[in-house]
């Protein structure tokens, strides 16, 4: 598959120093930005079928090219009276290469299923660009050039950068599971599953500098302003701004093992429960890799090195041949990803936010609970009404914060969370047959799917709780 798609969103956006978000913005934007997006992908798989047994082989490749444009326009409480306009580009590759061989084969009551995978990703945003420019608005007498839009490369009316930013990650992963009828209606299952997941990611970001530009050279749009006679011409130079806090690159390895066991089982006619638990370490560490050798860094390392018990009971009741009830009750972990963990700045090109990691988070841990109940009126056709409940111990959240006018958003524990809420959802098929009496009507039909959540969720931090950020 391949397609090609253009979109522009035209918004406002605004920060505060408020908490409440009270009083006038820090700062107002209108930002045009407009996105060129490519996407190729293909999917090649082979099966085999041997008697009982099942050879499978799947791959799977994805290329996801993105160009974008952003021009802005608008005031920074910092800077009163001036205008301000924000230009910029970027260029990101994404791509995904994954390859998975999975066999399930058959002995009267066993069943031995094998499973091995390999998986590539990268993402490379060369020549991410920002320019901006200051209008001062003053008077002649005070400013020449108070009507332009200027950009003198120093810092007080307009800047320059460039970024280049690489990522590679490579995950290997395998298990084996076996399966033995112990019982008419009773299964046991063992298992043991794999992972080892290493990544590199890089990032290089270089301010433009100049001193005493000519006010002519000062109002150039920016291939102009940058072009390989003005550089030349006018002695800009580039300062990297990367190397002063030891982000520019980091190693990320996170490696799993874990084994669990499970019973499935009927009490009594129409009484099912599926018990297991789950025993799983992981060692997960984010350093910073010192590309300049400088002998220190301000960044942490992380070295996360933990192993759970993880119990799962589900209990199902078949209330009547199509209706049935299910409770179910497990502990589950949410470890942070490898971009919460980095202390290195990326762009969200969909949100168009600063991110940056924080190294000192660490894992989450959930208790989880279920009511469901579930009627099946007609092939393919549904109703069901559920009831859910989370206990979170160390969640991860999102925080914004602002310094000199840049918002970036960054990641901390805190200290508990809940979460609790109601799904109800329907699925129905109406049949077209009715229309008409042609072939095509004949085998189609209409589905309508509706689902309502209604969701509540609190945060628990008290006076004299802290979180930890970059060690701090």
């Amino acid at each position: 598959g391949i397609s090609n798609k253009w979109r522009t969103r035209d918004t406002l956006q605004q920060t505060s120093v408020e908490r409440d978000l009270s009083g006038d913005p820090q700062t107002s934007y209108n930002r045009v930005v407009t996105d060129n997006r490519v996407v190729v992908n293909g999917l090649l798989g082979f099966g085999l079928e041997i008697g009982e047994h099942k050879l499978r082989w799947t791959n799977l490749y994805i290329r996801d090219t993105l160009k974008q444009a952003r021009l802005a326009l608008g005031t920074d409480a910092n800077q009163q009276g001036r205008d301000i306009m924000k230009q910029d580009t970027a260029w990101y590759e994404r791509q995904l290469i994954n390859t998975q061989f999975v066999g399930e084969f058959h002995f009267d009551q066993l069943k031995f299923d094998l499973r091995g995978g390999y998986a590539n990703s990268q993402r490379e945003a060369p020549y991410e660009r920002s320019f901006t420019y200051v209008r001062t608005n003053l008077p002649t007498a005070q400013d020449p050039l108070g009507d332009k839009f200027v950009n003198d490369l120093g810092g007080s009316r307009g800047d320059a950068s460039i970024a280049f930013s690489d990522l590679n990650e490579d995950l290997w992963s395998g298990g084996v599971d076996l399966s033995y009828e112990l019982a008419p209606r009773i299964t046991a299952t063992v298992g043991y599953a794999y992972s080892d997941t290493h990544r590199t990611s890089e990032r290089r970001s270089f301010q433009f500098r100049a001193s005493n530009l000519p006010l002519a050279v000062q109002q150039l749009r920016p291939d102009y302003l940058l072009s390989d006679a003005t550089i030349q011409l006018y002695d800009i130079t580039l300062l990297e701004t990367s190397a002063q806090d030891g982000t520019a690159a980091f190693a990320a390895d996170l490696t799993t093992h874990a084994g669990y066991a499970q019973v499935q089982a009927e009490l009594t006619s129409g009484v099912n429960i599926n018990a297991g638990v789950r025993y799983e370490t992981a060692k997960q560490t984010v350093a910073p890799i010192d590309l300049f050798n400088t002998g220190s860094s301000a960044i942490v390392t992380t070295n996360l090195n933990n192993d759970y018990f993880l119990p799962a009971v589900t209990l199902t009741w078949e209330v009547a041949p199509d209706m049935q009830l299910r409770a179910s009750g497990s502990k589950t972990i949410a470890r942070p990803q490898f971009r919460e963990l980095v202390a290195q700045v990326y762009q969200d090109p969909e949100s168009n936010r600063l991110y940056r990691g924080n190294p000192s988070l660490t894992d989450s841990e959930l208790w989880n609970a279920e009511a469901r109940y579930e009627w099946y009126f007609d092939k393919d056709q549904r109703l069901s009404v559920a009831g859910f409940y989370k206990s979170i111990d160390n969640p991860i959240e999102a925080f914004t914060s602002l310094s000199d006018s840049s918002v970036s958003t960054g990641f901390a524990n805190a200290p508990k969370a809940t979460l609790y809420g109601a799904e109800i959802e329907v699925q129905k098929y109406v049949p077209l047959d009715t229309l008409s009496d042609a072939p095509f009507w004949q085998s189609r039909r209409l589905v309508l799917i509706g689902n309502y959540t209604y969701t509540q969720s609190d945060i628990s931090v008290r006076d004299g709780d802290t979180t930890v950020i970059n060690g701090v």
